[in-house]
């Protein structure tokens, strides 16, 4: 697969040689994300924070049940605009949304991991 970026052999750029009038636009949530990537990096604890928040969706997402729990949970919010994201819907800003989410329902999943901890030892190691 080849990528092109940079500023001497990005795609933009590639295509102003063909077409020097052409004027490009860099999507602005694009940028934005890329701001937001450069700003995580200095913050040391985001990539386990990131691990953490993928376990623990995981270990609901790998079981219809849980999966089942997770919902109700969304549905008992008192959020009417509260989504559980899929892990593969998560890109550029949607992380910030995906944080905002599961802030406002780690009670309720603490009080889940905590159900399912005698009985399963991934819910204990989350917990």
């Amino acid at each position: 697969m080849l990528y092109f970026v940079g500023i001497r052999n990005g795609l933009a750029t590639l295509l102003k040689k063909r077409n020097p009038y052409l004027s490009s636009n860099h999507c602005i949530a694009h940028r934005l994300h890329l701001a937001a990537e450069d700003a995580a990096e200095e913050v040391p604890y985001f990539d386990d924070y990131k691990a953490i928040v993928k376990s623990i969706y995981a270990f609901f997402s790998n079981s219809y049940k849980r999966m089942y729990e997770l919902k109700a949970i969304q549905e008992d919010s008192e959020n009417p605009d509260l989504a559980i994201l899929n892990i593969v819907d998560t890109r550029w800003l949607s992380w910030a949304m995906v944080i905002n989410n599961f802030h406002q329902i780690l009670d309720d999943i603490h009080l889940a991991l905590i159900q399912q901890k005698d009985t399963n030892s991934m819910a204990n190691f989350l917990h």
